[in-house]
C-alpha cells in the first residue's frame, strides 16, 4: 500500500504542475499532439513555452483560459 500512496501523492503533484506537456494538453482537448505540433508551426493557437532542447511546454492556466474564452454559450429566449 505505501507505493499506492506514492503513486497518488505523484499523481497529485503532476496535476498541480504548472506546466503540460504537449501528450497532456493533447489528452485534455482530445486532440491529437500532432494538430498541436501543426498550430506550434502554424503560429496559431495555444501559447506555448519552449524551454533548453527545443522541449515544449503549454501553462495549465493559458489552457485553461483559452478553453474559457473560446466557450459558446447559448442562452436567452428563442
Amino acid at each position: 500500500m505505501p507505493g499506492l500512496a506514492k503513486q497518488a501523492q505523484a499523481q497529485l503533484a503532476a496535476k498541480e504542475r504548472d506546466l503540460m506537456t504537449p501528450a497532456e494538453v493533447a489528452a485534455e482537448l482530445q486532440i491529437s499532439e500532432k494538430t498541436l505540433a501543426n498550430q506550434r508551426s502554424r503560429r496559431v493557437g495555444l501559447p506555448y513555452v519552449k524551454v533548453s532542447g527545443g522541449i515544449v511546454r503549454y501553462s495549465r492556466k493559458a489552457v485553461r483560459e483559452c478553453l474559457a474564452a473560446n466557450t459558446v454559450e447559448h442562452g436567452g429566449a428563442a
